[in-house]
């Protein structure tokens, strides 16, 4: 009995000493708090002021709870951003979350990991390959828009908010009247054509199907049709026709605004962007844009998200804990109040379903507001998956639409090319190959 005694005592006394090795000076048990998960993070370098608005983002994360930190990379040089990130990977210094501007390459990397779906509920519409989400979309795609000088349409009677495209070849009739050109177009630079291009294509032919490039590929639909024709004819007559200012093929589009201003064009097709060159230029000047309808009076905007956006890699994805963080850090960065900040920093147009609107110049609040009031329909050359483009078809049909806008090329013929391109490009670039990475 004794020796029992003696035991247990001596079990107490070594308990106690536990405990007491483990207690601090102010009584609290395990009073050091468990080390938060080190994430690592990177973003685009090239524009300051999205780059200032994305760090203050996550600073504020992290001063928000104490489970996660998230260390951004600020030693990015300013070079291509892809290569940088190329850089980092072959390196062994790939972050964790990055702002992914390219997912078909980092997916043919196997790189990615899926969005999951609580996430993918935050957002409007969501870019997918083949079926799975790989961004948590930063930014919808801006919209094109029509500018316009205000003096000019209020001394001749015009109709700034044309009912429909009728409406928009009167006001143009009634410039060229006064001997002013109605628009200015920057071709010399040739993916300004593209803001035109797309407006007639989406409006016209896809009718905002983000899908109908995967039924081009499959032979379900051609670009010789009926729709195609008809708005490749109403792109070309509104050049033809001198709805456009004659030297559009030197003009490049930061010219754009001196001739606005100037009063050698009372119209630019382009985007918010061009607003505050406006400003910069002419602070009186009196500035208004409408929405190009279609003979209806119907718009399908330019909008929607775009497949930029945060990402997680699938190594960073292994682990439950970053996996954890990134799925916190994303409801934070787009709950309300952060990602309204977020937008207003850098004017940008929201992904999410719940409306984001921001105080700004009363333009700029108005062009907001037009575009949540809108059907959208994405640009047609930024589709990913079964949608991708193959890498030269952009540009080989800018230069064919330039040569159409000269007259040098009908409509009809525009389209018969565009076929046959599409079958020598697609001949060697088959996007399904990323149905791989998906299974």
């Amino acid at each position: 009995m004794k020796k029992f005694l003696t035991c247990v005592s001596c079990f107490t006394l070594v308990m106690a000493g536990l405990f007491a090795h483990g207690q601090s000076e102010s009584g609290n048990v395990n009073d050091k708090a468990a080390e938060p998960t080190v994430i690592t993070i990177t973003y685009a370098p090239g524009n300051m002021t999205s780059k200032m608005a994305a760090s203050d983002a996550i600073k504020a994360f992290n001063a928000s709870q104490d489970k996660y930190e998230f260390q951004q990379n600020l030693s990015l040089s300013s070079g291509a951003y892809l290569e940088i990130l190329k850089t980092l990977k072959a390196s062994g210094q790939m972050p964790d979350v990055f702002e992914c501007r390219n997912v078909p390459t980092f997916l043919r990397s196997d790189m990615l990991y899926p969005l999951p779906q609580d996430l993918q509920d935050l957002f409007e519409s969501n870019v997918s390959v083949y079926g799975k989400v790989y961004t948590a979309p930063l930014t919808a795609q801006p919209p094109h828009i029509m500018l316009y000088n205000k003096a000019l349409f209020k001394k001749w009677g015009l109709n700034g908010k044309p009912q429909n495209y009728q409406e928009f070849l009167d006001i143009c009739e009634v410039l060229k009247s006064h001997g002013i050109a109605p628009m200015a177009a920057g071709v010399a630079d040739i993916w300004h054509i593209g803001f035109l291009f797309n407006y007639y294509f989406v409006q016209y032919v896809s009718h905002g199907d983000p899908d109908w490039f995967s039924k081009v590929y499959a032979g379900e639909v051609k670009f010789d049709n009926p729709d195609m024709i008809k708005a490749m004819k109403l792109l070309q007559d509104l050049f033809v026709s001198g709805d456009v200012e004659k030297g559009f093929m030197s003009t490049k589009e930061s010219q754009l605004v001196s001739l606005l201003v100037g009063e050698k064009a009372a119209m630019i097709f382009t985007g918010p962007w061009t607003i505050t060159q406006i400003n910069e230029a002419d602070p009186d000047f009196d500035l208004g844009f409408f929405v190009l309808p279609d003979e209806n009076g119907e718009c399908i905007i330019n909008g929607g998200a775009g497949a930029q956006g945060w990402s997680i890699t699938k190594e960073a994805a292994a682990d439950p804990a970053k996996l954890a963080g990134f799925v916190a850090f994303v409801k934070y960065f787009f709950s309300h109040d952060v990602y309204t900040s977020y937008m207003s920093k850098i004017n940008g147009f929201p992904t999410t379903k719940e409306k984001i609107e921001y105080e700004s110049s009363p333009i700029l609040t108005d062009i907001l507001k037009t575009y949540n009031s809108l059907e959208k329909g994405e640009s047609w050359n930024i589709g990913i998956g079964a949608n991708e483009l193959p890498p030269s078809f952009r540009n080989w049909t800018y230069k064919k639409v330039q040569e159409m806008i000269m007259n040098q090329l009908t409509p009809e013929q525009l389209v018969k090319d565009m076929d046959a391109q599409w079958k020598i490009d697609s001949r060697d670039f088959d996007p399904s190959v990323l149905v791989q990475m998906n299974e």
